[in-house]
């Protein structure tokens, strides 16, 4: 019989390291390049007339307080639990107040005496006639004279104060490993260039990490905290830099000639304008280089983009190479697939939806579908030489490069980038080209409008149908089985009794048959006013509409509205943008749709708008679009765009 080995119980550390890797964290230096988010200030105990002197009752302050248990700890079950005890400081008495949910939360406060002396820490606050102390914690006593760093709880993964305990161990045993691992993070840099380019002031990223774990005063923790986020604000900044591609790769050059440029946009039925122009050369700069293409095109609806990707296509599969156009619904692929064949007949095209099942052409051919593509490209042998994304903003991170190989040219485009995109931009990431000029001239006046102006805005949209003009009118909902709002198909009688026969129904869910009815009955001017959902938010030109209504417009983000703008006066002259609020939304929303009445711009909406939400995560494979952003070298550390943008703003001297 072979005898058992009994495995040697863990150590300490080794129990702690453990427990460490359920967030993530699996040796020591990484503990120090875990963030506190701020530090308790332990540096002296306060008396009770200390507390009130300093505006203690008013502000809230918690302060650290000396105390002796004068009355036995009593519970009150109702309305809250809680324990109720008082104590004194020698001069003043003090009720202390606990309040629990578990039972074992409240077994050290009832197992104090009369006589026995505490430190808590917390707010004073005055009860009637008396003092009273509410959500106390207790105080080591070991800790009084330190300044103490606090970490973020980590609900369901790290207890309270696990953190705290790693920290002890890594400052004392770990310090040097953990500025080796930082450093390591920053590619060739060296400790001081890592300084200088994060704008900290100081000799060593040691002094940081200690400043940060073990300061002498609150002053100091606060100053390390920032130190951190900024080295935190570099590696995402030197993050964004690497998703270029590192280097050349001649299998991506697509050699095209001046001649073949010229001869492509002779074929175009109309001129191109100059934004237009300098958009298609950098792309054929781009294609023609030994590195691959990472560019977006930039411009507000109506501005000219698809036709840029047309010419991008076409000088593309005359060298030989597969052309993939992503797009985010199958009528705006027959809307592309009709402009590209009515330009440049001769070419191989294929839409690619989900309800087109045949075969994948074995010949290069410009390949134009909807999310139905990404499949099955990613299983063929196909390696697109270029990739095109329109309406970026209507696709994940991962549906818009899982088709991309080392060698791929990627092109995207939209009226409304999303956050990260800005951010990718901004950070050099990213090529952009910015379509300012319209190829007609139109004038679209928008306006933010609440219950009480919308008679005034009724009563203009009648007159417009009263000349012939078309009126859209979206609403957030196609039923209201889930939400009291209005919906599209309880507003379409309403309409329809004010305006008979001349109002269409237009949504997602109706057949296929149907949409296509009521938008063709729309454009060929049998009917005058559509009421809608989102679905008219791309891909949908309307000859002569000329006002626009969305309904609930706070449930719209930023993006999608100016979509719906771009929708207006396609064809040139006067539009009208309507933003109606049926009822009061809050002051922050209020303040993000006046950014639509006050820039007409999609890019510097779209600057706007990420600086409101934030950039998301940059790490190549985030999903995560907008929000605070996360990294992977700093843990614990949430950046806004203004912290990454510090980073690359020069200091004024």
């Amino acid at each position: 019989m072979t005898p058992q080995i009994k495995e040697a119980p863990l150590s300490t550390e080794a129990l702690l390291l453990q427990r460490l890797s359920r967030f993530g964290v699996t040796s020591w230096p990484e503990v120090l390049l875990c963030a506190p988010i701020g530090h308790e200030d332990y540096a002296a105990v306060s008396s009770l007339k200390h507390a009130i002197d300093a505006g203690g009752l008013e502000n809230r302050t918690r302060h650290l307080f000396a105390l002796v248990v004068t009355s036995e700890p009593t519970v009150i079950e109702s309305p809250k639990k809680r324990v109720c005890l008082s104590a004194t400081d020698g001069r003043l008495v003090v009720k202390i107040v606990f309040f629990y949910s578990h039972n074992e939360e409240a077994e050290p406060w009832l197992k104090l005496s009369v006589g026995q002396r505490i430190i808590i820490k917390a707010p004073l606050q005055a009860w009637g006639s008396s003092l009273q102390i509410v959500y106390p914690v207790f105080v080591d006593e070991g800790l009084i004279g330190t300044t103490v760093p606090v970490y973020a709880k980590q609900r369901a993964v790290l207890a309270d104060g696990v953190l705290f305990e790693a920290t002890r161990h890594a400052l004392k045993n770990h310090l040097q490993e953990s500025v080796d691992l930082l450093i390591s993070k920053f590619d060739g840099f060296t400790e001081k260039t890592i300084l200088e380019r994060a704008k900290i002031e100081s000799h060593s990223l040691e002094s940081v990490l200690l400043a940060a774990h073990q300061p002498n005063t609150v002053c100091q923790g606060t100053w390390g905290i920032a130190a951190l986020r900024q080295l935190a604000a570099l590696s995402i900044v030197e993050g964004a830099k690497r998703m270029r591609p590192k280097a050349p790769n001649p299998s991506s050059t697509i050699p095209i000639s001046p001649a073949m440029l010229q001869a492509a946009i002779e074929r175009l039925p109309f001129r191109l304008t100059n934004d237009q122009k300098e958009a298609v050369e950098d792309i054929v700069v781009d294609l023609a280089s030994s590195y691959p293409m990472r560019r977006l095109l930039s411009g507000d609806v109506g501005s000219g983009k698809s036709v840029c990707i047309y010419i991008s296509a076409y000088l593309t599969i005359s060298t030989g190479g597969w052309v993939v156009i992503l797009l985010p619904n199958g009528h705006l692929v027959d809307q592309f697939v009709s402009g590209f064949k009515s330009i440049y007949p001769e070419v191989p095209v294929q839409a690619v939806t989900s309800v087109s099942g045949e075969q994948l052409p074995k010949e290069p051919t410009v390949l134009i579908g909807t999310t139905a593509l990404l499949n099955r490209v990613v299983k063929s042998a196909i390696k697109p030489a270029l990739i095109c994304v329109d309406e970026q903003q209507k696709f994940s991170v991962q549906q818009r490069t899982s088709m991309l190989s080392d060698s791929g040219n990627y092109l995207e485009s939209t009226a409304t980038p999303i956050p990260r995109t800005t951010a990718l931009i901004t950070h050099a990431a990213l090529d952009v080209s910015t379509i300012a000029e319209s190829p007609v001239e139109r004038n679209i006046q928008t306006y933010l409008v609440d219950a009480s102006e919308a008679q005034r805005m009724f009563t203009h949209t009648k007159k417009l149908i009263g000349t012939g003009g078309k009126v859209a009118v979206i609403y957030p909902l196609v039923n209201e089985s889930a939400s009291d709002k209005k919906s599209v198909e309880s507003a379409f009688p309403l309409w329809e009794a004010l305006f008979p026969g001349r109002v269409v129904l237009i949504h997602g869910q109706m057949p296929n048959a149907e949409k296509i009815n009521a938008i063709c009955d729309l454009k060929e001017g049998h009917k005058q006013i559509a009421i809608a959902s989102s679905i008219l938010e791309v891909g949908s030109d309307i000859p002569g509409l000329r006002s626009l209504i969305v309904v609930h417009a706070d449930l719209f983000g930023t993006a999608t509205l100016h979509q719906f703008r771009g929708r207006v006066a396609r064809e040139g002259g006067r539009g009208y943008f309507f933003l109606y609020l049926p009822e009061p939304v809050k002051p922050e929303t209020h303040q993000r749709l006046n950014l639509l009445v006050e820039k007409t711009n999609g890019f510097e909406l779209a600057e706007l708008d990420a600086q409101m939400r934030g950039y998301g995560d940059l790490v190549e494979d985030s999903q995560r679009q907008s929000g605070n952003t996360t990294c992977a070298a700093i843990r614990c550390v949430e950046l806004t765009p203004a912290d990454i943008q510090f980073i690359n703003t020069p200091i004024e001297r």
